[in-house]
């Protein structure tokens, strides 16, 4: 586990790569946020740091609540990983979630199980391969092992052979992993939907405000400091 730390909320990576639903309960988001208008506290968000960016991988409801109610910082536990490894925090996340999981949310667990190398039972590719058994039990028994065999075969071909789908595969190797989203491309099309939507922010005292914020980002770029909780006191630090 990482270290719990006060967070801006605006400094983090919110990305659909990490959320592992298809979309954000609204009656959640509703709910979350009068809890937290009424003073209450919420558990803390996962935060993994990825190549140095701050990535959200759980709490993704409790952002929207925050961001609902004007709150700009909040506490997250903070963990060093690699991508791989942040999308497996991400899925088991919801699997602990007391909010239902879909179909096709369970399905990107299940994904998200493989990309991470956990159809091995040690380091992939240096030791025995689970059973479709055992990774059914370790994604909570929620689909039979059959379901799970046949998503294997759709989804990551290479792994079912590997896992003895048809004999005589002759090709080995690692766990098939999708193409990591380049945090360059996620950051120049955020630019160019900035851009795009201040185009119509026309009123001269908000256009101010906004090119004030584009040039204080843009100096924070070129500074080029990694990315840093928010330094509070310690009574402060799990004060909203």
């Amino acid at each position: 586990g990482g270290t719990v730390q006060t967070v801006e909320i605006a400094s983090l990576h919110i990305h659909p790569d990490f959320q592992i639903r298809a979309r954000l309960d609204g009656p959640t988001v509703a709910r979350y946020a009068n809890v937290i208008k009424a003073g209450n506290t919420m558990p803390p968000l996962k935060v993994a740091l990825v190549d140095g960016a701050a990535v959200l991988v759980d709490g993704f409801h409790r952002v929207a609540a925050m961001q609902q109610v004007g709150q700009t910082t909040a506490p997250a536990e903070v963990v060093v990983a690699d991508r791989q490894a942040a999308l497996w925090l991400a899925a088991q996340a919801n699997l602990a979630n007391s909010l239902p999981l879909s179909a096709g949310d369970f399905r990107r667990v299940f994904q998200a199980f493989v990309k991470g190398g956990r159809v091995w039972n040690g380091k992939p590719g240096r030791s025995t391969m689970k059973s479709y058994r055992q990774i059914a039990d370790e994604l909570g028994g929620l689909k039979s092992y059959g379901t799970i065999r046949t998503w294997m075969k759709q989804d990551f071909n290479r792994v079912f052979h590997q896992m003895g789908g048809a004999p005589g595969y002759p090709e080995a190797g690692g766990v098939k992993t999708d193409r990591p989203t380049s945090l360059l491309r996620v950051a120049l099309t955020s630019l160019e939907a900035a851009l795009a939507a201040s185009r119509g922010v026309t009123d001269p005292e908000a256009r101010g405000r906004l090119i004030q914020g584009a040039e204080k980002t843009l100096q924070a770029m070129k500074d080029g400091a990694p990315w840093a909780p928010v330094k509070v006191g310690p009574a402060e630090e799990f004060e909203f």
